[in-house]
């Protein structure tokens, strides 16, 4: 595999998570570094799109002790590496802006985090076809055999619950609880992760539209005022991942193509 010499080249601006949370190149060095501390050894999953680039971990993770051990190319079927990371692919639209969740009144309280390496890898949905991200109309609805790997168990920690949380910048946080584990207190498979995710993406477009603002006469509050649907914008929502952002709060990685009601 080919490693870049120069910890410098770990910044990639076209990658999906220093997209969502526009990370200068430091910040998101340091949360590479977070995930060297922390990295469970889990290996990726086999199915990667041969013309994107995959940012992952190299073979031996306890040779990889600085970000100039992380490689970003695309890895063959078959290579066991730990993805960190996946190159955004333009033509199917723009990842969702949104602010690195912090809980109330803890300035700071991220980098303390990424500091003391307690994040969670994150988590990304790989399709059957080799592509990444499970469109929402698919993941509300509990289609996600086309997810690789759908039926094993979801990486979160081992916690009883957890909270999801969408902090879309230019709105109010939105965050909900959820149940990340089944009945018999095993973790929940990644199929039932995403159709979560999915209907708490549906329940914030739903509470958007409910409590819209009469007064705006924006082409935000237009959007808002109608049904999701309405202009078809929901139906092109694609969940690309999720994100450890915190100690009990998760954020989806979420892309969308065309028009969208952004308030950034």
């Amino acid at each position: 595999m080919q490693q870049h010499q120069s910890s410098e080249d770990i910044y990639y601006p076209d990658a999906c998570i220093a997209r969502m949370f526009k990370l200068t190149p430091s910040t998101y060095r340091q949360y590479m570094r977070s995930l060297l501390v922390s990295f469970p050894h889990r290996p990726i999953l086999e199915a990667f799109h041969p013309d994107r680039r995959v940012f992952a971990h190299s073979q031996r993770p306890s040779l990889a002790s600085e970000p100039n051990q992380w490689i970003s190319h695309s890895l063959p079927n078959g290579d066991v590496g730990y993805h960190v990371d996946y190159e955004v692919d333009e033509t199917l639209g723009e990842i969702i802006p949104q602010e690195l969740w912090r809980a109330a009144g803890s300035e700071g309280n991220a980098m303390r985090l990424f500091n003391s390496g307690v994040l969670q890898q994150p988590i990304f949905f790989m399709r059957r076809d080799g592509d990444v991200g499970l469109s929402l109309v698919e993941a509300s609805a509990g289609a996600t055999s086309k997810i690789v790997g759908e039926n094993i168990p979801a990486n979160l920690g081992g916690k009883t619950t957890t909270h999801l949380c969408l902090n879309w910048v230019g709105y109010a946080e939105y965050k909900k609880q959820v149940e990340i584990q089944d009945a018999h207190k095993r973790p929940i498979t990644l199929g039932r992760l995403v159709n979560r995710i999915g209907r708490f993406i549906d329940n914030f477009l739903k509470v958007m539209h409910e409590h819209y603002d009469p007064q705006n006469n924006s082409r935000l509050r237009r959007a808002w005022s109608q049904p999701p649907d309405a202009d078809g914008w929901r139906r092109r929502i694609v969940i690309i991942g999720l994100i450890h952002a915190s100690q009990g709060v998760w954020q989806p990685i979420l892309q969308v193509s065309g028009w969208y009601p952004s308030n950034a």
